[in-house]
């Protein structure tokens, strides 16, 4: 990887990942497999960026787990192993009126005057049925005064409604079909600019309501006091509800914002298409493996909320150190022809004696093989140097050599030198006396010879 860094492609034609180097073309993306590993070299430290992603459609999400290098188990345990074989071998509603308010007998006054647009309706059909009961009515020389400043107030909250829903819908939608990572900070900027004036209007109309609240209306007609004022109150109180309404929808929209506004913080140092969505670091004597999901959320665009659903991608990820040299460890057989010493009895003349004999083989020994491959990229033949012992309990066999592998087929053909315990007489002597088989056994001692005994040919499979 250049640099440490791995860029992620999702397509959603196939719901597949591809990864690719940026130091290298496009074009040489590559489909993630499951388990896939990616060599860090250097620190241990990785930048994981991926092709942006409308946040509306997709979320990706990663857990991450940290578990011992394989290699370095594999060592461990074939040293285990051998150590252990050559141990042993060798040891709402509107308000109602219950009592109407009698009407004043002695009412002396004019209709409202208004003039040019001040008489237009009003656009809201609860507010016109008040705006009627307000021209209608007569009122004295001082309550003209009051009236028209209180008709104004409500002509203002008229006209100051908006469809804030329809236009928070819109944007909201013209959000959801970003394709281009590139749009996404003016798209931003002009949703933010409708949701700011928004709220500017829902304060100002606020600002009325307080006003309003609570009407302390005094008229010479009682009843016509009442019905304003309890028609006020109602108008105020539905608008109040389309307000609340209104600023929870902004809030919802300000999420999503910033939601996109945090799809493009960290775009790579080239100024592309591609964001840091992971960034991960790990001990070098560990394999670090996150679970990558590409998640579907579809938007509810009535409540101005995002659902999640179900997960379209997901693909298992190691990260490890960089190492050329790579450890395996392999079952196979090994060819010698070799000769070594033995110990056995015979009856002689009068006792049991010591003899000594040659014993040859050349026949084909199972054994395992911890293998160091050294990967220079090609994925036919590598060249390997290897450790092998063989499981016989009496005097194991130790190889150092070294050959080829064949990764594909799982096999390797190996060869170099091979050494082994000899035996030796402790106190007993050749040809001489033994009282039995038990106590030559229990005179016999194992050393390491540091000679090579011969040469092995090596065949492993299953590597």
């Amino acid at each position: 990887m250049a640099n440490n860094n791995i860029y992620l492609i999702y397509n959603d034609r196939d719901n597949s990942l591809e990864y690719f180097d940026f130091a290298k073309d496009k074009r040489s993306s590559q489909d993630v497999i499951d388990n896939d590993q990616f060599e860090v070299k250097g620190n241990t430290s990785c930048n994981v960026y991926v092709s942006w992603l409308n946040p509306l459609k997709y979320r990706i999400s990663f857990k991450d787990s940290v578990y011992e290098d394989p290699d370095i188990k594999v060592l461990s345990d074939f040293l285990k192993l051998a150590y252990g074989s050559l141990n042993t071998s060798a040891a709402s509603g509107s308000k109602s009126v219950d009592k109407a308010p009698e009407a004043s007998n002695n009412i002396v006054g004019n209709k409202l005057k208004l003039y040019g647009q001040d008489s237009i309706l009003f656009n809201d059909r609860d507010l016109r049925r008040l705006q009627l009961n307000i021209l209608m009515a007569s009122y004295t020389d001082a309550e003209q005064s009051i009236m028209k400043g209180l008709y104004q107030e409500l002509r203002y909250l008229d006209t100051a409604q908006r469809d804030n829903l329809s236009k928070m819908k819109e944007g909201v939608a013209q959000l959801a079909t970003i394709k281009d990572a590139l749009l996404v900070d003016g798209t931003v900027q002009e949703v933010g600019k409708s949701i700011k004036k928004m709220e500017n209007n829902l304060t100002e109309i606020t600002k009325i309501l307080n006003k309003l609240k609570p009407l302390r209306l005094v008229l010479e007609d009682k009843l016509i006091q009442e019905q304003i004022i309890l028609s006020v109150e109602d108008y105020i109180e539905k608008v109040e509800g389309k307000n609340k309404i209104d600023y929870q929808g902004i809030e919802k929209v300000k999420l999503i914002l910033q939601l996109f506004e945090d799809s493009i913080i960290e775009p790579d140092s080239k100024g592309s298409v591609y964001f840091r969505a992971k960034k991960l670091n790990f001990n070098e004597d560990k394999y670090f493996k996150t679970v990558l999901s590409v998640t579907k959320y579809d938007i509810d665009a009535t409540n101005f909320e995002i659902k999640k659903g179900n997960d379209v991608t997901k693909k298992s990820m190691i990260f490890k150190k960089f190492d050329p040299v790579k450890i395996s460890v392999s079952t196979g057989i090994f060819f010698a022809s070799f000769t070594l010493k033995g110990f056995g009895v015979a009856q002689g003349t009068t006792d049991l004696t010591v003899t000594e004999d040659d014993i040859k083989s050349n026949t084909a020994i199972p054994a395992t093989f911890l293998n160091f491959n050294f990967d220079f990229g090609s994925r036919t033949l590598l060249p390997i140097l290897q450790i092998g012992a063989d499981p016989t309990k009496k005097r194991p066999f130790v190889m150092i050599g070294g050959g080829f592998a064949i990764p594909k087929s799982k096999f390797a053909i190996t060869g170099g030198p091979i050494w082994t315990w000899e035996q030796k007489l402790d106190k007993l002597k050749v040809d001489g006396p033994v009282a039995s088989t038990t106590e030559l056994e229990n005179d016999i001692k194992y050393s390491f010879n540091m000679s090579p005994k011969g040469w092995y040919l090596g065949l492993q499979f299953e590597f």
